[in-house]
């Protein structure tokens, strides 16, 4: 084999071996096809990461509009450097978008957030998207004519996707109006970890009666029986944790467990107390049990002075006042149980007065023995309160261990009463209160559901959901899960998404690139649906 050495048009030199015999235009011809090779094994352009490529499109068209500005008062020398740095600008930005034009399309079209969204009338929701664009491609670097073109595509871009949006809207914005459930409510089930339905978030009594009628709906029935297992789940945990004792379930078994955990919890804070006999709390006790008293001789009473309610009363007030030093946890316990034993005794037989006067007493020595240790004593309240409630009638379904939502709301309000209303309860028991009384709950499916449904498809439901109530009709497992899922409850409370400018023209610049004027407007009108 002889060897040759080449020289290419770049000045590099190769050394190549051909054929003994071999012509210089055999060896050439042979060098060329080499080198074709080698340039067709290269790799071609590294694709561009999305934020690279949002970034590309973003400063080209910050320069666009920076040169575009410039441009009417340039002279002669500017205009020629303006003129090449746009040469330049669209060879840079032709391998961006060629490798990555979804990000280069957001980035170049970021202005358009400046554009106002929310407008009131038909014309205005149309008409903002068409002047941003318009005024976006008239500010942008080029000749007259080539600004009043790009100008009027954009207006015409815009005016399409926004009237195709308003006509798509019309069917598929499914609320009308926001709402009907606080937005406390929602955030205080979002804590506890329940999971609105499309209708619970939105209060709709046409989506309640679609969700009823799809839980007893073949192959819809598990999507809602698995969505309405979860919330009665989430609620009994909360439960059970202002109970004390974490548990999915709420049953007999599980009450009386917490209670002895709660009452193990207690005997040893009451164990631990110290109260001092100068505390103030205790004095103001006893000072308030002595002018009741004196104003209740003073007059008619009930109250025997010789009974066994009076000498416990005498009693205690003396051995405060003359207690040579602080009354530590047994005594303090002895002393509780009397009082309070006696106070029970005393409203039991109808004897207000009597009671009043022990109660007087007991709540000061309840305070003076919390304190320093006020966040334990106000913890073991909550868990004895939640299970006084969960242990009334009707709260806990004794056969499946479920809390009964509506009537624990009930109770937690009759307990305690302005304090549920001003939103003041302790931890999670607000919360609990603010789900069970105003978050709509999910049913079981009711006898009547069905017909509800079927009565209310050529009426609210069909008009405000008609694409839910399709699938409702066509595929019960379709709009089941469309009720039950978040993505699907946004949609059915809130629409598809805001009005976007951005989101428009990145849609038709990307039907634009397939060639379809007529899809780049309907792709461009779905990011404008539902925004009323």
């Amino acid at each position: 084999m002889a060897k040759f050495q080449i020289t290419s048009p770049e000045g590099k030199r190769f050394e190549i071996e051909a054929p003994d015999g071999a012509t210089e235009q055999d060896v050439m011809a042979y060098a060329q096809k080499q080198a074709q090779q080698s340039m067709s094994h290269q790799p071609g352009p590294k694709p561009a990461g999305t934020a690279d490529a949002i970034l590309a499109g973003l400063n080209s068209r910050a320069d666009k509009l920076a040169d575009g500005i410039v441009q009417p008062f340039a002279d002669d020398h500017v205009s020629r450097g303006l003129k090449a740095l746009e040469a330049d600008r669209n060879t840079r930005d032709a391998a961006v978008k060629k490798t990555n034009p979804m990000g280069f399309a957001l980035g170049d079209n970021l202005p358009l957030m400046a554009v106002p969204g929310g407008q009131a009338t038909t014309a205005g929701r149309i008409a903002a998207p068409a002047i941003g664009a318009a005024a976006m491609e008239g500010l942008s670097y080029g000749s007259t004519e080539e600004r009043l073109k790009r100008a009027g595509m954009g207006a015409a871009e815009g005016a399409a996707g926004g009237g195709l949006g308003e006509l798509v809207g019309r069917f598929i914005k499914p609320m009308r109006a926001g709402s009907t459930v606080p937005d406390d409510v929602l955030e205080a089930a979002d804590r506890l970890g329940i999971k609105p339905t499309a209708g619970q978030s939105s209060g709709s009594k046409s989506l309640l009666k679609m969700e009823d009628a799809l839980t007893q709906t073949p192959f819809a029935q598990d999507v809602m029986g698995r969505k309405l297992g979860q919330q009665r789940t989430a609620m009994n945990q909360a439960a059970a944790r202002s109970a004390g004792m974490p548990s999915d379930v709420i049953d007999q078994k599980y009450l009386a467990a917490a209670t002895d955990a709660a009452g193990v919890e207690r005997n040893a804070l009451e164990a631990a107390a110290q109260v001092s006999p100068v505390d103030v709390d205790l004095l103001v006790g006893v000072r308030n049990a002595q002018q009741r008293l004196g104003k209740m001789q003073s007059g008619p009473s009930s109250l025997v002075n010789d009974g066994p309610a009076s000498k416990i009363i005498n009693d205690f007030t003396d051995f405060v006042q003359n207690a040579p030093g602080p009354m530590d946890g047994a005594t303090y316990q002895s002393w509780k149980t009397l009082l309070t034993d006696a106070k029970k005794t005393a409203f039991d037989g109808k004897d207000t007065g009597t009671g009043k006067v022990l109660g007087d007493l007991l709540e000061g020595l309840n305070k003076a023995a919390q304190k320093g240790n006020e966040k334990a004593w106000k913890n073991s309240d909550i868990k004895f309160s939640t299970l006084d409630i969960l242990k009334s009638g009707n709260v806990v379904n004794e056969a499946t261990g479920d809390v009964h939502a509506r009537t624990l709301a009930s109770k937690f309000y009759g307990k305690f009463g302005n304090a549920a209303k001003e939103g003041k309860l302790p931890g999670e028991l607000q919360d609990i209160a603010l789900v069970a009384k105003g978050l709509p709950e999910m049913r079981e499916g009711s006898q009547t559901a069905g017909r509800a449904m079927w009565a209310g498809l050529g009426g609210a439901a069909a008009m405000q959901f008609p694409l839910t109530t399709a699938a409702a009709v066509g595929v019960p497992t379709l709009a089941s899960r469309l009720l039950t899922s978040p993505m699907g409850a946004q949609y059915l409370t809130q629409g598809l998404a805001s009005q976007n400018p951005v989101l428009q023209r990145i849609l038709l610049e990307q039907a634009q690139r397939a060639g379809t004027i007529g899809g780049a407007s309907a792709l461009s009108g779905l990011s404008l649906a539902g925004q009323r």
